[in-house]
């Protein structure tokens, strides 16, 4: 009995000092409040640039005092007049060479300090920075160099070259064929991809890849996305309510064909009761006389009239439109110039057709592929990969956009996105997304 006594003991103690720690900061507290959590802040995507410019402006500046130790030293550096500072950027003393003017670096040069160049920067192949670079002016950089960082008003990085961190442009930035950007690659403007470019995270307003590139089918980039709807008369709307009860939608169909002489998809009947008020249920069970073909096999429900949920895998023909917002348990597969007109929600693989419209964003838990010449308005977010056509555009719409991978995204010739493309394992630019 004693042993039971003393083992809740030894449990209510263990429980007691949990506490501990939080009574005595109750009793006698070390700070002056609670932690403050500002909820409106945004960090922003060019963070790293425009931090490390205000962390060099502020060394140089406290540097240059006159009661700074060392005090700054004028030297000659690659044929231009500099200065040699060594100052504190938050990781201990670090050797700056602050260059007046334009500089130009030859090939094969090796630079082991932090370079501040006042004008601009361009330097030959095979080049070696070991350290950041800031440039006020435009940073031209040769071909199969190394660099760690680099800021600048304009970056052209050449072929083959290699960032270990992170690029960031006032303006734009330019990375040609084979560039790798271990990090991110940051633009205030836009940022132009070559093929073979590979980057973790491509943040500006713009990415352009192969800029207004010729499209797989030679036409022109896709625009934005036509938002005109089907003329609704009255005496349509009246003529779905007086035959939706009794008859199926392809008898609508055809019958509305023969009676208006327009052409109404089958789904798009369905949304338009729903509108109407001839679906009152919140989570209606579709009946096959009201889906259209290519939903018979898979059971369907709306909810809410705004929501189509379906279970199992689908192929939705060439033209269609979809007038839902889409949850799709399990794959979807779309033809050529089906337009979306709500989100997309699919658990498995989407595989998306060529000019495709999407006037929201498509989520999926599998892998995407997008189809050439294919718009989203807003974005797109895989579990695993995503491969992007030729002339995709991602992102055009009011509210902005961007793509998101856990794994790999892989993008064609004439893809243009707004805002970011990040992804997990890297994203990269190929001539044809397989």
């Amino acid at each position: 009995m004693i042993g039971y006594f003393v083992l809740v003991l030894v449990f209510v103690g263990l429980v007691a000092a949990c506490f501990i720690p939080g009574l005595l900061e109750y009793l006698r507290p070390k700070d002056a409040g609670p932690l403050r959590i500002d909820m409106n802040r945004n960090i922003s995507e060019r963070y790293f640039g425009e931090s490390f410019k205000r962390l060099i402006d502020r060394a140089i500046t406290t540097a240059s005092r006159t009661s700074a130790k060392p005090p700054p030293s004028e030297i000659v550096f690659n044929g231009q007049a500099a200065r040699r500072i060594s100052a504190d950027i938050n990781r201990g003393s670090e050797e700056i060479v602050e260059v007046g003017g334009d500089l130009k670096v030859p090939a094969n040069s090796e630079i082991s300090e932090v370079l501040v160049v006042r004008g601009s920067l361009t330097t030959g192949q095979n080049c070696s920075f070991k350290k950041e670079l800031l440039v006020d002016g435009a940073a031209k950089i040769g071909p199969r160099n190394h660099l760690l960082c680099l800021s600048a008003n304009y970056i052209d990085l050449g072929e083959n070259s290699e960032v270990e961190g992170w690029l960031d442009a006032d303006r734009t930035i330019r990375l040609r064929r084979g560039c790798l950007v271990k990090s991110r690659a940051t633009a205030g403007e836009k940022i132009i991809l070559d093929e073979d470019v590979m980057s973790q995270r491509f943040a500006a307003p713009d990415v352009d890849l192969g800029a207004r590139a010729i499209m797989s089918d030679g036409g022109k980039a896709p625009g934005p996305i036509d938002n005109n709807s089907i003329d609704w008369s009255p005496e349509l709307d009246a003529y779905i309510r007086s035959r939706f009860e009794t008859d199926s939608l392809e008898e609508i169909r055809r019958a509305i064909v023969v009676k208006f002489q327009a052409t109404v998809p089958e789904i798009m009947i369905l949304r338009r009761a729903s509108l109407l008020g001839l679906i009152r249920e919140s989570l209606f069970k579709v009946d096959n006389t009201l889906k259209p073909a290519y939903l018979r096999s898979s059971a369907v429900w709306l909810q809410g009239g705004e929501t189509a949920r379906i279970k199992g895998s689908i192929e939705i023909p060439d033209g269609e439109t979809v007038p839902f917002n889409l949850i799709v348990v399990g794959n979807l597969k779309s033809g050529e110039h089906v337009a979306f007109q709500g989100g997309v929600h699919v658990t498995g693989d989407a595989r998306i057709g060529k000019s495709n419209q999407m006037w929201k964003s498509l989520v999926c838990g599998h892998d995407i592929f997008l189809g050439d010449n294919t718009v989203v308005e807003n974005c797109v977010d895989a579990d695993r990969n995503i491969a992007v056509g030729r002339g995709v555009k991602v992102g055009g719409g009011l509210d902005g956009g961007g793509m998101s991978a856990g794994g790999k995204v892989t993008m064609a010739a004439g893809f243009e996105g707004h805002n970011k493309a990040f992804a997990a394992e890297g994203v990269t630019t190929k001539a044809g997304a397989k």
